[in-house]
């Protein structure tokens, strides 16, 4: 079964925001997914970080993850408003992320996969449920450690994302914590 790589927005517009997606999308390789909510929010983040109109969903991820099922829509929204605190009057509030949890924890064709989030209450939710989960700095590390990306590089981009106004879940203090 191979393992996917599920990023959500925060990912896109943290090296959107050092216009460094192409990095990300080496990361991804061929295993790139994203639920519908979150092709949503990327979409919608053009205005935010304009690198992001670059990227061709389709290319990067191949076919939106949909939810249609009426019993699936409605688990994904109890895990919208109990875990992530969505609310009745903001439907698409926290609906990336609850949809992502729900196609990895519940569709046999994710089990195994890896989400990608800065999304503090996201990732430490997903660590607790088991669910492998990176962040900014894992996937610098990771590219780092496959000689994709220097220590002093993916230092470097971490501090320009914060310049940028990026907060990063887990940010590094030197290049060191790449090695």
């Amino acid at each position: 079964m191979p393992e996917f790589l599920l990023p959500d927005t925060t990912e896109l517009r943290n090296f959107g925001s050092v216009d460094q997606l192409s990095l990300l999308k080496e990361f991804l390789g061929q295993r790139g997914r994203v639920v519908a909510a979150v092709a949503h929010e990327i979409r919608a983040s053009i205005h935010r970080v304009p690198a992001i109109g670059r990227i061709d969903l389709k290319e990067w991820f191949g076919a939106e993850v949909e939810i249609d099922d009426i019993d699936d829509s409605q688990r994904v929204d109890v895990l919208r408003t109990t875990v992530f605190g969505g609310t009745a009057r903001n439907q698409m509030q926290h609906l990336g992320e609850s949809q992502t949890l729900f196609v990895i924890m519940n569709r046999p064709e994710f089990t195994g996969s890896t989400w990608i989030t800065d999304d503090g209450e996201a990732f430490r939710y997903a660590k607790k449920k088991g669910i492998l989960t990176l962040h900014t700095r894992g996937v610098l590390e990771a590219l780092v450690s496959r000689g994709e990306l220097s220590a002093q590089s993916a230092f470097e981009l971490c501090e320009k994302m914060q310049e940028a106004d990026r907060d990063l879940l887990d940010p590094p203090r030197s290049s060191r914590d790449f090695t």
